[in-house]
């Protein structure tokens, strides 16, 4: 890692239903890349919390296990990297009530909200595409997150991209997010005011760098989101083993610096710590 302070705010244990190490294995591997921050987002689903049997698994034992793995490993005393407890607040507004349950299990430094699929929708991963449905589908997307922004019991919005992983990069339909600007500038006005974060997701993106950019689906956003006042940016890597901890986090950085911002943001006890690039 080259760069003055480093954390992967973004990562997966083995108490996700994907993901497959450890939160001791995933801090070893943080540690050994020097990583200065490492925060455990694992997965909340809020419609799915109390299906035992799902897709998700159970995550009434999952996500408790999960924290307290995570305070286990922060006693350790043999890693210089910092382990920090968060969780990954999939969709809150499908189940408020599971949602405020979730968040009510302890005192998180960080909670990062995503959503991964609409109301009565498969997550965008699965959806079959066609190009007069797509509109729609972005524009309840854009409106879903802004509404989630509202309710605001989160500290950053993650990969705001996601729909088009599978929209253009799976599919192959091109879209012009510039179509969307009112919903998005909505949404990012919105972030910037109630002073939350956006998520630079590197998507576990190993070649992610400056000289990639026009490559790189976020920079629309990123780049209107300081445009619009938005001052915190976090960093994760969505890493679900050990092995992909940290993928694209220095490319990232390098991408930052090229759109103006000079500091990256870790939250602790759920308050922002801005943290020098270069």
């Amino acid at each position: 890692m080259k760069h003055k302070f480093t954390a992967d705010s973004h990562v997966h244990s083995s108490n996700s239903f994907d993901a497959k190490s450890t939160v001791g294995e995933m801090l070893d591997r943080a540690n050994g890349l020097g990583l200065d921050f490492l925060t455990i987002t694992d997965h909340f689903e809020a419609a799915f919390y109390h299906e035992a049997n799902g897709e998700f698994g159970d995550q009434t034992v999952l996500l408790p296990k999960s924290i307290s793995d995570v305070r286990a490993q922060q006693n350790r005393k043999d890693v210089k990297t910092e382990l920090l407890c968060g969780i990954e607040l999939g969709e809150p507004l499908h189940d408020l009530s599971s949602a405020e349950e979730a968040l009510a299990l302890t005192e998180y430094d960080f909670v990062l909200c995503s959503v991964h699929n609409l109301k009565e929708m498969g997550d965008f991963f699965w959806l079959d595409y066609s190009e007069k449905e797509i509109p729609s589908l972005l524009k309840k997307y854009f409106l879903e997150l802004s509404e989630s922004t509202q309710w605001g019991r989160f500290n950053s919005l993650a990969h705001i991209s996601y729909p088009l992983r599978y929209i253009c990069g799976r599919a192959g339909i091109s879209v012009d997010i510039s179509d969307y600007k009112k919903e998005i500038d909505e949404l990012l006005k919105l972030l910037a005011e109630k002073e939350k974060a956006l998520e630079f997701n590197t998507c576990r993106n190993s070649l992610l760098s400056a000289k990639t950019m026009s490559e790189c689906r976020d920079i629309y956003f990123l780049k209107r989101f300081k445009e619009l006042g938005g001052k915190y940016i976090t960093l994760g890597s969505d890493a679900h083993k050990a092995e992909e901890l940290a993928m694209g986090i220095d490319g990232a950085m390098d991408i930052l610096l090229q759109l103006g911002y000079g500091e990256i943001t870790v939250f602790k006890g759920g308050k922002p710590h801005l943290l020098p690039i270069i």
